[in-house]
């Protein structure tokens, strides 16, 4: 996807530090990161494994991002843990405001699994500083069968920094993994059988698309670059 510098988006590392669903109390049971390329496509990944447990997520996600003209931001899902395969994800859209602190309050109606109704909420997130010269590379997995239509396999990694995180879909469900470089990549939260799609990550934490060669091949699939840049705003 074309953009000219000026419709270019910065990346982000978001953490979550509370969420409610209204009128409850806000806390915190889980490990949430996003991950938010930026650049052309505003390719994200969302994974929630429990803090009590990495190996079980509460929920993960992978899709774009779009800046709608209200100043809400809508997260169009490309794959989501908690959507059967082929059906259609329900909207995610939310408002911000930031805080005193500096975090942000993001506020809206979603879906509650505990109650099954669509509900208002509330998210407290917190920016980490990408500074600049920040490497930033993010991946869609295309799974295409020899006549050319689309296989059940897909996924979306992103890479910002020193933290890496991937999403996909294949016939067994949607899985999940995050890693995060100090000295080396290590494995910090990983759910699914298929965790192991994930695009392996070897060396430093800079790339470049010759890394990729410009695909990447892993069984039956390939992961195709589609933001290889460095920060510098």
């Amino acid at each position: 996807m074309a953009a000219s510098e000026d419709t270019r988006r910065p990346p982000a590392v978001s953490r979550r530090i509370s969420m409610r669903f209204l009128p409850n109390e806000p806390d915190e049971r889980t490990s949430t990161l996003v991950l938010n390329a930026g650049g052309a496509t505003s390719l994200f990944t969302d994974f929630r494994p429990f803090l009590d447990d990495p190996a079980r997520c509460e929920w993960a996600f992978a899709g774009q991002k779009e800046y709608l003209p209200d100043g809400r931001c809508a997260f169009n899902h490309l794959l989501d843990s908690r959507v059967p395969e082929g059906a259609q994800p329900p909207p995610d859209v939310g408002t911000w405001h930031v805080l005193a602190n500096g975090d942000e309050l993001e506020t809206g109606e979603m879906l509650n699994p505990a109650t099954g109704a669509t509900e208002p909420y509330e998210e407290v997130w917190r920016e980490e500083d990408v500074v600049p010269g920040t490497k930033v590379v993010a991946l869609q997995l295309v799974d295409v069968h020899p006549d050319g239509s689309p296989g059940p396999v897909r996924g979306v990694f992103v890479q910002v920094g020193d933290w890496a995180q991937g999403v996909v879909r294949t016939p067994h469900g949607v899985s999940a993994r995050r890693r995060h470089y100090v000295d080396s990549w290590r494995t910090v939260a990983a759910h699914g059988p298929d965790a192991a799609v994930m695009l392996p990550l070897d060396g430093g934490v800079e790339h470049d698309t010759a890394t990729y060669v410009p695909t990447v091949h892993d069984a039956d699939v390939q992961w195709t670059v589609v933001e290889n840049y460095t920060w510098n705003p």
